[in-house]
């Protein structure tokens, strides 16, 4: 095995943002999207259905095709590990889905400059986080560009029962969420230079982590919907899946779960600028009813622009328990219960203390 790279210049500091925070913000792309052909209203026609963060296509009764893609500027100076993080992000998006991944494409805008060895390091730890998924990489393109981004377009498979659409989510199902809030805000505190790689590393490793055991404990539970949550934050994410199933819900902000050290960054305004638009976005349909103080920094982290971030999943009530255990037992940790779906406004979201 070839030595990992890190280059003189860090691939983190060569981007004005880094992994989901790079992507356009909320509301941006839509005004696009709106002048496109209406794709989706054509499910009853041509099987297709609109998932959390990818594309849902129904081919017969036994088969249903999930295709997604993520790609991202750097968000650690190891190579091999940027790779691993932005392939792990694309396929999170199938398992959300409830699909198993089987075929990937590279998608890269590297710099030539950097070398054959060290572009070599970004692909490997992409194709090898690919193996570990079971999966295989078949090809991709290439583009020479001064600021670094890799990551993958995915393609999977399964049965249309098995198909995790977010529409079919109802009033009374349980929502978990399987990852620590704040990698965003850790990401931009290390580009900063606030927080130590060091510090740095409980992230590192929880970006690096697939969804593939929450996927696994999916098997014979009712999974009415998921989606993975990236850059519109874990309240963006569940709005957009709630619109779907024109329902609400409502948050218990104390079983949320926060990575070591985030809520103290954040008071001292460590998060992107992409996390603060979030917030922004986020205020027009997120009800918070806790204390006044410290309700920026609380909104902030539920915007927050992850990259890597964990899988939101909505159970029906009588599977929640089988669930807890399944994930437990495919990820080595319990998914965090964090509230319920409920009728009402569709897309609104209550926060409790």
């Amino acid at each position: 095995m070839s030595e990992r790279k890190r280059l003189p210049r860090t691939p983190v500091r060569s981007a004005p943002a880094n992994g989901a925070a790079a992507k356009w913000k909320p509301g941006e792309f839509e005004s696009i999207v709106s002048a496109l052909p209406a794709a989706f209203a054509q499910e009853g026609v041509q099987g297709l259905a609109q998932g959390e963060d990818c594309s849902i296509v129904r081919i017969n009764d036994d088969q249903a095709t999930v295709f997604a893609l993520d790609w991202f500027p750097p968000v650690v100076d190891d190579l091999y590990r940027f790779g691993a993080i932005s392939a792990a992000s694309a396929l999170s998006r199938l398992y959300a889905a409830g699909v198993k991944p089987v075929v990937a494409l590279n998608i890269m805008a590297l710099p030539c400059k950097w070398g054959v060895d060290a572009v070599g390091q970004v692909v490997r730890g992409g194709s090898d986080k690919v193996a570990e998924a079971g999966a295989f990489v078949v090809g991709g393109h290439s583009i020479d560009d001064a600021v670094p981004k890799y990551g993958l377009a995915v393609f999977g498979m399964g049965h249309p029962r098995d198909i995790a659409d977010c529409a079919n989510i109802v009033p009374g199902d349980v929502l978990f969420y399987t990852k620590p809030l704040g990698l965003g805000v850790a990401t931009e505190a290390y580009r900063t230079g606030a927080l130590s790689e060091e510090g740095y590393q409980p992230a590192v490793e929880c970006m690096c982590e697939l969804g593939r055991g929450v996927f696994e404990a999916y098997a014979g539970l009712q999974v009415h919907g998921a989606g993975f949550v990236a850059e519109r934050g874990l309240v963006g994410h569940l709005h957009d899946m709630l619109e779907l199933c024109q329902a609400s819900a409502e948050l218990q902000w104390g079983s949320i779960p926060l990575l070591d050290g985030v809520w103290d960054l954040c008071c001292q305004g460590l998060a992107s600028e992409r996390t603060k638009e979030n917030a922004r976005w986020a205020a027009a349909f997120v009800d918070d009813a806790g204390d006044v103080q410290g309700a920026d920094a609380r909104l902030a982290l539920l915007g927050d622009a992850a990259t890597g971030g964990g899988l939101l999943v909505a159970v029906a009530p009588d599977d929640a328990d089988a669930f807890a255990c399944a994930c437990e037992q495919g990820t080595g940790r319990a998914p965090s219960r964090i509230g319920e779906v409920h009728a009402g406004s569709p897309g609104r979201i209550a926060i409790h203390s």
